[in-house]
Protein backbone atom coordinates (compact mmCIF):
# COMPACT_ATOMS: atom_id res chain seq x y z
CA UNK A 1 0.00 0.00 0.00
CA UNK A 2 1.55 3.35 -1.11
CA UNK A 3 1.22 5.90 1.90
CA UNK A 4 1.30 9.87 0.58
CA UNK A 5 -0.42 12.80 2.41
CA UNK A 6 -3.17 14.22 0.24
CA UNK A 7 -2.84 17.43 1.74
CA UNK A 8 0.38 18.15 1.80
CA UNK A 9 0.99 16.75 -2.32
CA UNK A 10 -2.74 19.94 -2.65
CA UNK A 11 -0.10 22.44 -0.81
CA UNK A 12 2.84 21.41 -3.26
CA UNK A 13 0.74 20.99 -6.58
CA UNK A 14 -1.74 23.31 -5.77
CA UNK A 15 -4.51 20.87 -7.53
CA UNK A 16 -6.70 18.25 -6.84
CA UNK A 17 -5.35 14.83 -7.94
CA UNK A 18 -7.40 13.01 -10.44
CA UNK A 19 -8.24 9.81 -9.03
CA UNK A 20 -9.39 6.71 -11.45
CA UNK A 21 -10.92 3.83 -8.97
CA UNK A 22 -11.63 1.73 -12.46
CA UNK A 23 -8.88 -0.21 -11.87
CA UNK A 24 -7.36 -0.11 -8.13
CA UNK A 25 -6.76 3.81 -7.26
CA UNK A 26 -4.61 5.48 -9.86
CA UNK A 27 -4.10 8.90 -8.34
CA UNK A 28 -2.55 11.69 -11.58
CA UNK A 29 -1.08 15.10 -10.47
CA UNK A 30 -0.49 17.78 -13.00
CA UNK A 31 1.88 20.82 -12.38
CA UNK A 32 2.60 23.41 -15.08
CA UNK A 33 5.78 25.74 -14.43
CA UNK A 34 6.32 28.10 -17.39
CA UNK A 35 6.92 25.85 -20.33
CA UNK A 36 7.59 23.19 -18.50
CA UNK A 37 4.74 20.44 -17.35
CA UNK A 38 5.44 17.84 -14.43
CA UNK A 39 2.68 14.59 -14.78
CA UNK A 40 2.48 12.40 -11.80
CA UNK A 41 0.75 9.29 -11.36
CA UNK A 42 0.35 6.01 -8.93
CA UNK A 43 -1.35 3.67 -8.35
CA UNK A 44 -2.06 3.77 -4.30
CA UNK A 45 -2.69 -0.36 -3.95
CA UNK A 46 0.43 -1.60 -5.70
CA UNK A 47 2.77 1.62 -5.32
CA UNK A 48 3.57 1.50 -8.94
CA UNK A 49 4.86 5.32 -9.88
CA UNK A 50 4.94 7.29 -13.37
CA UNK A 51 6.76 10.55 -13.62
CA UNK A 52 6.67 12.52 -16.91
CA UNK A 53 8.41 15.71 -18.03
CA UNK A 54 7.12 17.68 -20.63
CA UNK A 55 8.53 20.84 -22.43
CA UNK A 56 6.35 23.14 -24.89
CA UNK A 57 6.38 22.21 -28.30
CA UNK A 58 7.37 18.29 -27.93
CA UNK A 59 5.19 15.47 -27.53
CA UNK A 60 6.99 13.34 -25.99
CA UNK A 61 8.12 13.50 -22.70
CA UNK A 62 11.65 14.49 -22.12
CA UNK A 63 11.87 12.68 -18.45
CA UNK A 64 9.56 9.29 -18.19
CA UNK A 65 10.57 7.36 -15.12
CA UNK A 66 9.04 5.02 -13.07
CA UNK A 67 9.35 2.95 -10.28
CA UNK A 68 7.39 -0.47 -9.42
CA UNK A 69 6.44 -1.20 -5.66
CA UNK A 70 7.28 2.03 -3.95
CA UNK A 71 6.29 2.00 -0.11
CA UNK A 72 5.54 6.13 -0.61
CA UNK A 73 6.30 9.29 -0.85
CA UNK A 74 6.93 12.38 1.42
CA UNK A 75 7.03 15.88 0.59
CA UNK A 76 10.00 17.69 1.50
CA UNK A 77 10.15 21.90 2.18
CA UNK A 78 13.76 22.28 2.81
CA UNK A 79 16.10 25.47 2.09
CA UNK A 80 13.36 27.63 -0.34
CA UNK A 81 12.95 24.14 -2.40
CA UNK A 82 10.08 22.34 -2.23
CA UNK A 83 9.66 18.51 -3.32
CA UNK A 84 8.17 15.43 -3.59
CA UNK A 85 10.04 11.98 -2.25
CA UNK A 86 9.00 9.13 -3.81
CA UNK A 87 10.74 5.21 -2.61
CA UNK A 88 11.93 2.80 -4.97
CA UNK A 89 11.10 -0.54 -4.02
CA UNK A 90 12.64 -1.63 -0.44
CA UNK A 91 13.57 1.19 0.27
CA UNK A 92 11.34 1.35 3.35
CA UNK A 93 12.84 -1.80 4.91
CA UNK A 94 10.39 -2.27 8.26
CA UNK A 95 7.72 -4.45 7.99
CA UNK A 96 5.13 -1.68 9.05
CA UNK A 97 4.14 0.40 6.33
CA UNK A 98 6.12 3.97 5.42
CA UNK A 99 5.26 6.50 8.07
CA UNK A 100 5.73 9.68 6.05
CA UNK A 101 8.22 11.19 8.54
CA UNK A 102 11.51 9.38 7.99
CA UNK A 103 13.85 9.70 4.92
CA UNK A 104 13.60 6.74 2.03
CA UNK A 105 16.84 5.45 1.42
CA UNK A 106 16.91 5.48 -2.76
CA UNK A 107 14.05 6.21 -4.90
CA UNK A 108 13.08 10.00 -7.01
CA UNK A 109 12.90 13.49 -5.87
CA UNK A 110 10.54 15.66 -8.16
CA UNK A 111 11.50 19.17 -7.35
CA UNK A 112 8.58 21.54 -7.76
CA UNK A 113 10.00 24.69 -6.55
CA UNK A 114 11.86 26.72 -7.27
CA UNK A 115 12.07 24.54 -10.24
CA UNK A 116 10.55 21.48 -11.84
CA UNK A 117 13.35 18.86 -11.48
CA UNK A 118 14.16 15.21 -11.08
CA UNK A 119 16.66 13.76 -9.53
CA UNK A 120 17.64 10.13 -8.58
CA UNK A 121 18.95 9.46 -4.47
CA UNK A 122 20.44 6.96 -2.65
CA UNK A 123 23.34 4.25 -3.19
Amino acid sequence: MFAWDETAFLEVFGVAPRVDTSEGIDVQLAHAQGSVKLQLGFNALTGDVRVQVFAAGQGEPVFDGRLASSPGARVVRNAGAEFVEIGGAGSWPHARGYDMQQPLEHGLRVFVSPAVMVRTFGP
